[in-house]
């Protein structure tokens, strides 16, 4: 198989149509604010501010930004770590909660519309190339996208 042909195949499509994939990731994805308040509520417990920039590959700087207007808007709590004063301790307030499972059906619809257009033969054949694509890149995600 001519993998590098595919690849060329993929950047292509992503140059010709930038804007219907920003439209369908900007539907279908939480980013920013409701990535990071998404993944506090599946916590459900405290988390230290560096673990979500590590869980979502951001920088320690731009999380601590998403988190200073998190916490501005009343959806988090920031503490520090007991035994570090330096580590932050970040969870949820109870509006943070309420906002989080409005992100939550969001993506749900999102992800729900975008199987359906697919069709069931196709959205199967998706979420099978995804769960793979997860499971072979997840563990060794650094280092596969270390560029030569």
């Amino acid at each position: 198989m001519e993998y590098e042909k595919l690849a060329k195949e993929l950047v292509e499509m992503q140059v010709e149509n930038a804007r219907p994939l920003s439209w369908i990731a900007d539907c279908i994805a939480a980013r920013g604010e409701e990535q990071l308040l998404l993944m506090l509520a599946h916590r459900d417990k405290a988390v230290c501010a560096g673990e979500l920039a590590e869980c979502v590959g951001l920088t320690s700087g731009r999380v601590a930004n998403i988190l200073k207007q998190l916490e501005r808007k009343g959806y988090i709590e920031r503490t520090p770590g007991t035994q570090d004063k330096r580590k932050v301790l970040v969870c949820l307030t109870a509006a943070g909660r309420e906002y989080a499972k409005q992100v939550y059906h969001k993506e749900v619809d999102g992800y729900a519309w975008l199987l359906c257009v697919l069709g069931e033969a196709d959205a199967r054949e998706f979420m099978r190339l995804l769960k793979q694509g997860v499971k072979l890149l997840g563990p060794h995600h650094d280092e596969l996208f270390q560029l030569p």
